[in-house]
This record gives C-alpha cells, sequence and structure tokens, in this order.
C-alpha cells in the first residue's frame, strides 16, 4: 500500500515465489549446480524487495515535497472562509500524486463515515513522515479544540521549507562520499563481469567447483553487507 502497488499481500507473495522459482529453476537447468539456483532465488526476492522499499522511500520523499505547498494553500482556503474538507478537496484536485491521491482518499474515508481522527491515523500509518505527523497532529488538536489552523499550518509549511533546504544541503555535501559507497560496492561485480570476459578459465572455478560455489556465495553476502554498511554511513537524517 505505501509502494502503491495494485496487489494484495498474498498475490505479492504468490509472485514473488513463483518468480523466485522460475529465476532459480532457468539458473539450475543452465548450469547443473543446485546452490547456484539457490542463490539466484535468494538474490531475486531481495533484489524485489529492495524495489519495493525504494518506491516506498521515493512517493514518501515526493509526498514531503509536495506537502509545504499543499499545507499553505490549505491555510489560504482556511483563511479565506473554507472548512477543513473543501481544504483538504482543493489540495487533492490541484496537485498531483501522491499526495493528491492521499488526500482524496482521505476524504472518501469521511464521506464512507469514518472519523475525521481515524482517517488521518490511517495517513499516518501509509506514510511514514515526521512532516507529516506535525500536520497531522494540528489538525488532530484543532478537530478538538479549535484554534486558528490556518495560521497554525501556515508556520508549519514554512518549518517544513527550512528543514527540505536543510536537507537538499546535507544531499549535496555528502554527494560525493554516497558516489565513492557505489563505486567501491560495485567495483567487485565489475571485475567478475570483465574476468569472465576476458579470461573466463581463470574464473570458472567460482562455478564449476563446490569450494568455488561456496566461495561465491561468501562474497555475494559480504558483497551485500558492505553496501548495506556504506550506504547506512554515509546516510544523513534531518
Amino acid at each position: 500500500d505505501r509502494a502503491n502497488i495494485p496487489l494484495k499481500v498474498s498475490e505479492y507473495a504468490l509472485a514473488l515465489a513463483i518468480g523466485g522459482a522460475v529465476v532459480g529453476s532457468i539458473t539450475i537447468f543452465a548450469t547443473g549446480f543446485l546452490p547456484a539456483g539457490l542463490v539466484t532465488l535468494v538474490a531475486f526476492i531481495f533484489i524485489v524487495e529492495w524495489w519495493v522499499r525504494r518506491r516506498v522511500s521515493s512517493r514518501t520523499d515526493k509526498f514531503n515535497e509536495q506537502l509545504p505547498a499543499a499545507l499553505q494553500m490549505m491555510a489560504v482556503s482556511l483563511q479565506s472562509g473554507f472548512s477543513i474538507s473543501d481544504s483538504i478537496r482543493t489540495v487533492s484536485q490541484d496537485l498531483e500524486p501522491p499526495l493528491a491521491d492521499e488526500f482524496g482518499r482521505l476524504l472518501d474515508e469521511t464521506r464512507a463515515g469514518a472519523s475525521f481522527e481515524d482517517s488521518l491515523e490511517r495517513l499516518q500509518g501509509r506514510i511514514e513522515s515526521p512532516d507529516l505527523n506535525i500536520a497531522i497532529e494540528a489538525l488532530t488538536v484543532h478537530a478538538k479544540v479549535g484554534g486558528n489552523l490556518g495560521e497554525i499550518l501556515d508556520q508549519v509549511a514554512g518549518t517544513m521549507r527550512e528543514r527540505e533546504k536543510l536537507r537538499r544541503e546535507i544531499r549535496s555535501l555528502t554527494a560525493q562520499e554516497r558516489m565513492s559507497a557505489n563505486i567501491v560496492a560495485a567495483l567487485p561485480i565489475w571485475v567478475l563481469g570483465f574476468m569472465f570476459v576476458s579470461s573466463p578459465e581463470t574464473v570458472e572455478a567460482l562455478w564449476t567447483t563446490t569450494t568455488g560455489t561456496y566461495v561465491l556465495i561468501a562474497a555475494g553476502v559480504f558483497e551485500v553487507l558492505g553496501f548495506m554498511v556504506t550506504r547506512r554511513v554515509t546516510q544523513v537524517e534531518v
């Protein structure tokens, strides 16, 4: 749901299992070695899971980029005399996905009979964003005790713009380190591919012998762990 993939959990699990089985079977048929097929199956599952998480991260980042403009638009609407529902409807109609989709879903749930607070809580569960949490807290407090919500949302939008500016500056300052981490992680794979093309007899023992296969599996595991560690080290959260 967070990745906006139109599949149920059972359908996704079934597709993942079938895809992994097909890829693993093809590898076993091509190499004649069972561990190679198992490694390919695990790699396939890992890649798909990474892709899903990447979609979640990308969608959340785009939502965060749109949120200050949405709150500013809501603040103007509220200060003009519109209700919260009208201001949310304006945002869902004028902005682009994913924010428009999520706010439209929020309106649909309230129209279907759900309480505004419960709909906000479900929105908070779908989009894991500290910025959204601040906005939802302001909307929840206003729904309970009232207050000048337009002015509050205007101030929250300004704070979010400053935080987004700081995030971009940090990403710019750490761009070289992140690129270096990606290059170091890709270097062993590139070297193996180059040797496979230029001198295959040098590395063929990696998949033609049992010891070589175990070495290749261990190298793949350490490659993945090293990539995850370097990405974590170069990631600065604001």
